[in-house]
C-alpha cells in the first residue's frame, strides 16, 4: 500500500500488506464477500437473531426511561421488539435518526463529485463480481508497477487504484467537479482514465464493469445518543467514502458502541459512559 505524488514519487507506502506475518497485514474484501463473513459469524452465535424483509417504521423509549422499543413491518405484519438499547446502523436515510431522534444531518457536502469505478484489461481476462456502487474494472495496472493499493495525492488529480481480486479486477475512484451532472461525469471518463492512468489507456484497452457518481459529504447528526437509542455508521455520520472511510468509520462505531454496552451489562461502567 502506498501514497505517491502526482508523479508517482513515494511519499510514504507500508510492506507485505498481504502478507500473514507482516503486524501491518490488511485483508481487503468487496462489500458482498464481507457481508458474507459478517453473516457467518451472527449465525454461528445463539445470541443473535437475524430477521429479513423487515423494515424499521417507528421506535422509542418506555415511559419509565428503561427500555426501548422498535416497530419492524415484515412478512408477518406488524411487530414491537422491545430492548434495553436500540441501535440503529440503517444507512444515511435512517428511520432510527429521523423518527426516534428526531434530528437531520448538520454540516455539507463538499463541491466535488467522487467516481467510483472497477475494471479489468481486454478479454482474455475473466469478468469478476461487480458493484452496484464503485466503478470495477480489468487492466495490467502492474506492468506498470503498482502498488496493490495506491493512493495519488494532490489537489485536483487525486485518485486510488486499488487490486479487490487475484484475477486482475480494480476499483479506481477519483474525483470531479459536483457541478457537472452525473451523466456528464460518466461521458467525461475515458478522457479521464487517458489523462489520468498509466500508459493512457483508451476505452478499448480495459474493460469497465460498473460505475457510480456520489457526493462528497461531510455532516453528522447533532446527537449520536437520546436516552436508550443510538445512530451509527452511516445512519449517523456521512464522510468521503474514499479508501472505505464510511466502512471503517462505521466499524469503529460499532465496536466502541459494543464495548460500552458490555461494560454497562458487567457492571463496571454506568450509563454514561454511552455519552463519552
Amino acid at each position: 500500500m502506498a501514497w505517491r505524488k502526482i508523479n508517482r514519487s513515494a511519499i510514504t507506502s507500508i510492506s507485505d500488506v498481504v502478507q500473514p506475518w507482516s503486524p501491518d497485514a490488511l485483508t481487503v474484501l468487496p462489500l458482498n464477500m464481507l457481508r458474507k463473513v459478517l453473516l457467518s459469524h451472527c449465525e454461528g452465535n445463539s445470541n443473535v437473531k437475524v430477521v429479513w424483509d423487515a423494515k424499521v417504521t417507528s421506535c422509542g423509549s418506555d415511559n419509565d426511561g428503561k427500555g426501548t422499543w422498535v416497530d419492524v413491518t415484515g412478512k408477518d405484519g406488524e411487530k414491537r421488539w422491545k430492548a434495553d438499547y436500540v441501535c440503529g446502523c440503517d444507512r444515511a436515510n435512517s428511520a432510527v435518526r429521523r423518527r426516534c431522534l428526531r434530528a437531520c444531518f448538520r454540516g455539507r457536502r463538499r463541491m466535488r463529485r467522487l467516481l467510483l469505478q472497477t475494471y479489468s484489461p481486454p478479454p482474455p481476462f475473466p469478468i469478476s463480481s461487480k458493484s452496484n456502487k464503485e466503478k470495477q474494472l480489468y487492466h495490467p495496472f502492474k506492468t506498470f508497477g503498482y502498488d496493490d493499493i495506491k493512493f495519488i495525492i494532490h489537489n485536483e488529480d487525486y485518485y486510488m487504484a486499488a487490486k479487490i481480486t487475484t484475477d486482475g479486477l480494480w476499483r479506481v475512484s477519483y474525483g470531479e467537479d459536483a457541478k457537472h451532472t452525473p451523466e456528464q461525469v460518466i461521458a467525461h471518463q475515458p478522457a479521464e482514465y487517458e489523462r489520468l492512468l498509466p500508459g493512457h489507456p483508451k476505452p478499448g484497452d480495459y474493460k469497465l464493469l460498473s460505475v457510480g457518481p456520489c457526493r462528497i459529504h461531510q455532516r453528522c447528526a447533532p446527537k449520536l445518543r437520546v436516552g436508550r437509542i443510538m445512530p451509527a455508521a452511516d445512519a449517523a455520520h456521512l464522510c468521503n467514502p474514499f479508501g472505505g472511510l464510511e466502512l471503517t468509520g462505521g466499524l469503529v462505531d460499532v465496536g466502541g458502541l459494543a464495548l460500552c454496552l458490555a461494560g454497562i451489562e458487567t457492571g463496571v461502567a454506568g450509563d454514561e459512559i454511552l455519552d463519552t
